[in-house]
């Protein structure tokens, strides 16, 4: 496995290029001396080495199968929400990106896998968009999760910084940025024949270098690293400023707001449908933050079942990290009331006379009153509370 492409996982047979010297056959593999072993060699007699195996033949046709149809209901149930708001934009961003995400890794890892020759543009386009995509992803979620962090803390101002056209600035800037910093791959990376006709994308000796002492950590920080740290320390401040928003709920309540207090349940739900989903990513993508630290430290015998295993946990933390993009609907779903009721809705083609999802999102996102959450009822003019 290549070290570097921690967004596209690859085929058995191009583990073996690093199984043996050079991408060549050990010694004793490589004599007049009959072997009782075909492709793979010795790693042929361990058990966990043709799990890993199976694992990575199988496993993206069934992320695939799970998550286009749950991606697809995604964007279909937000486009039935009008207007856009800043919400609804990223989680239909987001739920396109995931698709393209799925596409480009199973259709490196099928071309690959029958040793289709691409060329050397083909190997260039596919870890271009292949790393885009992921990266993006992940930095759409992190948007996502600041945006619900400033209608938590700071509900009279995040209508000012939070509406669609806003949202699609961030997203394009984002973009940006990642399209930059993956221009790399359009004259590093290669495409490698082996003697056997099994075809490769690799990169130019001449930036290996480059690759393995500074790609590598720019790869990883990008992608996993920096996600996970600003997700794992904003959801935490959600989740505190939940607990604080229901105390202030409650109070509603008790004072018979009861306006006020829907809209402070509605905020809740959103959020906490949202906090979900950062949460399930964090868990999916720490395995791979681990791993990442680790590998050039994890040493093993070639061919050895220490090899093995390695193989196996490798393989394992790509289907963790590429769940990502095939759970999202399934949460939405899950944890969100209101989305669980509009996909109904769109799937029975039933015409609603509830309050719209995005006008719940939207009154969210604007500047709806002169109320903190954080401030407590002092007194009450013509039957209505009194905030101070």
């Amino acid at each position: 496995m290549n070290s570097t492409t921690l967004y596209i996982n690859q085929t058995l047979s191009e583990w073996t290029t690093n199984i043996y010297d050079n991408g060549t056959l050990s010694t004793s593999l490589s004599t007049t001396t009959p072997s009782p072993y075909r492709k793979y060699g010795p790693m042929e007699q361990f058990k966990t080495f043709w799990a890993a195996y199976y694992i990575n033949l199988y496993y993206l046709w069934v992320i695939f199968a799970i998550g286009f149809p749950g991606n697809l209901a995604s964007f279909i149930t937000i486009l039935r929400m009008p207007p856009l708001t800043s919400s609804t934009a990223y989680v239909a961003v987001l739920a396109a990106v995931d698709t393209l995400a799925i596409i480009d890794k199973l259709l490196f890892h099928q071309l690959t896998l029958y040793d289709i020759q691409m060329g050397d543009t083909g190997c260039r386009i596919l870890y271009y968009f292949g790393s885009f995509f992921a990266m993006y992803a992940n930095w759409i979620l992190v948007a996502m999760t600041i945006e619900r962090f400033m209608a938590i803390w700071l509900p009279l101002k995040v209508g000012n910084y939070c509406d669609g056209k806003k949202a699609a600035i961030i997203m394009a800037i984002m973009a940006l940025v990642l399209l930059i910093a993956d221009l790399q791959f359009f004259w590093s990376a290669t495409q490698k024949v082996s003697k056997d006709g099994s075809v490769d994308c690799s990169f130019k000796q001449e930036y290996l270098q480059f690759i393995n002492l500074y790609w590598y950590w720019i790869d990883g920080a990008l992608y996993a690293i920096l996600p996970c740290i600003l997700l794992f320390v904003f959801n935490l401040l959600i989740i505190f400023g939940i607990r604080r928003s229901g105390k202030i709920q409650k109070e509603l309540t008790n004072s018979k707001s009861d306006q006020m207090a829907e809209k402070f349940r509605q905020l809740r739900q959103i959020t906490i449908m949202l906090v979900v989903v950062s949460i399930v990513f964090v868990l999916l993508t720490i395995p791979n933050c681990l791993f990442f630290i680790v590998k050039p430290y994890w040493t093993y015998p070639e061919n050895s079942y220490e090899h093995a295993q390695y193989l196996l946990t490798n393989q394992l933390i790509f289907v963790l990290s590429d769940s990502n993009h095939a759970v999202n609907f399934y949460l939405y779903f899950l944890s969100g009331k209101r989305f669980r009721r509009r996909f109904f809705d769109t799937v029975l083609c039933r015409r609603t006379v509830r309050r719209p999802f995005t006008s719940v999102m939207r009154t969210i996102n604007s500047n709806i009153s002169n109320t903190s959450i954080y401030t407590t009822p002092s007194s009450k003019q013509n039957g209505e509370t009194k905030f101070t």
